[in-house]
């Protein structure tokens, strides 16, 4: 599996993958080296516990394309938290609706 992701701009990413003491996944993206974004999640859970991409970085699709590498990672796909912020609603929101209007070859090449 290619552990990198692209934004809306074509500009591609590495994603690395670890592990917390208390078992959660953390997924890391860097661009030239330098980490812009972290999503952590429970295994044991079908949702990110907490994500953060840099400002600078913002507004490219990347915590989008992180979601769509982390569901391929894991087998399923993710829920949104029972304890979302306004800013994760609207993120789900849009995320809800893109993924609706994907075609079906589109779909299946995000796996």
């Amino acid at each position: 599996m290619p552990r990198t992701i692209t934004d809306r701009e074509g500009e591609t990413y590495r994603v690395s993958r670890s592990r917390t003491w208390k078992r959660q996944l953390v997924f890391t993206v860097r661009h030239e080296g330098k980490p812009i974004a972290r999503a952590m999640l429970a295994y044991s859970q079908a949702w990110v516990l907490d994500i953060e991409v840099d400002e600078g970085y913002r507004r490219r699709r990347i915590a989008t394309a992180l979601y769509d590498y982390i569901e391929s990672v894991i087998g399923h796909p993710l829920k949104p938290s029972p304890a979302l912020q306004p800013d994760g609603r609207a993120f789900w929101d849009f995320r809800t609706r893109d993924r609706e209007s994907r075609t079906p070859a589109e779909c299946q090449e995000l796996g």
